[in-house]
């Protein structure tokens, strides 16, 4: 490149380099002043790629981010000390990135580092301006040892794409809209979630905001991998989680779990061509005596020593799925307070019960002997 290249430059048709405003990136310096200057300029331009070139760069304060700003790093990697653009914060009681504007913000190719225990409801990226962001993206970032990942306090149609979130004391990523409750839908795609440090956390928590998808993506370690819990009085669209692989969740652990609070409801889920490898638990449809969840379809899913257990559901769809290795569950699918639940097509290795009588109905194959439920709830072979 030459110095006219607008990225070296640092200041050029909506360039700025952190570099030209002072920023050492030598990993000793404090950066936070000339990397907010760096913000500031983008913001007065009307916005802009505010570019880190690789280096290590050390804030003690957090930075705050109130125009439609692409932060573009030189790489990311492993760990923090090889990555090529890695951002430390070395406060407890500060977001690295608190993005305070509706228009779309842009994060790529970067190591966000909590190089201090963070203070609970801080976050490496909190979104919350007060009204609803809009068609934000993250894409190849790592985020390693904050309390939040990123937290969207009011975000919607934002897409996580090929991220790294590891050691989250509390939660990966928090999905909510607080002023829109039903607003936009959102995308995880290609993620990894990975090595949970507190108790009661989730790698994905979701309370408002939409419909959301969940594609490809690995989870590991957490109580709870995918928590969609939607708050009192939300109605949400469709959710889908397809192509997924959550492993490693503790005995009092769920893989996915759907809840609502008070009239809380869903409107349908999806969940399809998944892998869950878990100590106990896979999938908990959990709804309220005053709100089912209805309309849920669990289908084409590997389980391994997990299973589907239905609590207040509706029209649930168990169809497709292979349970094996059921040395420590009773049930592979287990309906105990729901209506309209539909088994059929699965297979069963290793449980001492392939589906609990309560509610199901359907047929299956059971250790090799295909079965059918009969008027009395209890299965036969066919």
């Amino acid at each position: 490149m030459t110095t006219g290249d607008p990225i070296i430059a640092g200041k050029n048709d909506g360039f700025f380099n952190v570099a030209t405003y002072g920023a050492t990136g030598s990993g000793g310096a404090d950066d936070s002043s000339a990397i907010q200057a760096t913000i500031d300029a983008a913001e007065a331009a009307g916005g802009g790629l505010v570019f880190f070139p690789p280096g290590r760069y050390d804030l003690s304060t957090g930075l705050t981010v109130n125009a439609s700003i692409t932060f573009q790093g030189s790489g990311t990697g492993g760990s923090a000390s090889n990555a090529a653009t890695t951002i430390d914060l070395n406060t407890a009681s500060d977001d690295m990135f608190d993005v305070g504007t509706t228009a779309p913000v842009t994060f790529r190719d970067m190591y966000l580092n909590c190089a201090t225990t963070q203070s609970t409801g801080y976050a490496a990226i909190k979104v919350a301006p007060g009204a609803t962001n809009s068609s934000s993206r993250f894409e190849h970032v790592t985020i390693a040892g904050f309390n939040y990942g990123i937290n969207f306090v009011d975000a919607a149609l934002w897409k996580i794409d090929q991220c790294y979130i590891v050691n989250s004391y509390k939660y990966g990523v928090f999905a909510g809209t607080a002023t829109t409750t039903d607003a936009g839908e959102w995308s995880i795609v290609s993620s990894v979630f990975d090595e949970a440090v507190g108790s009661g956390q989730s790698a994905i928590r979701y309370e408002t905001g939409g419909g959301g998808r969940i594609l490809g993506t690995k989870i590991l370690h957490h109580d709870i991998g995918v928590d969609l819990c939607v708050a009192d009085g939300v109605a949400t669209s469709v959710f889908l989680v397809n192509g997924c692989s959550i492993e490693g969740q503790g005995s009092d652990g769920w893989a996915i779990r759907l809840s609502n609070s008070g009239s809380g409801s869903f409107a349908k889920t999806v969940i399809s061509g998944c892998q869950f490898n878990t100590t106990t638990q896979g999938i908990l449809i959990a709804g309220t005596a005053n709100a089912n969840i209805p309309y849920v379809s669990v289908n084409g899913s590997v389980f391994n020593n997990s299973g589907v257990s239905i609590i207040h559901g509706s029209y649930v769809s168990v169809v497709g799925n292979i349970f094996v290795n059921g040395s420590t569950i009773t049930y592979a699918v287990s309906d105990t307070a729901g209506s309209g639940t539909y088994v059929d097509g699965n297979m069963y290795r290793g449980f001492s019960s392939g589906a609990q009588t309560t509610g199901c109905y359907g047929v299956r194959e059971n250790n090799g002997v295909m079965q059918k439920k009969n008027a009395g709830g209890s299965w036969a072979s066919m």
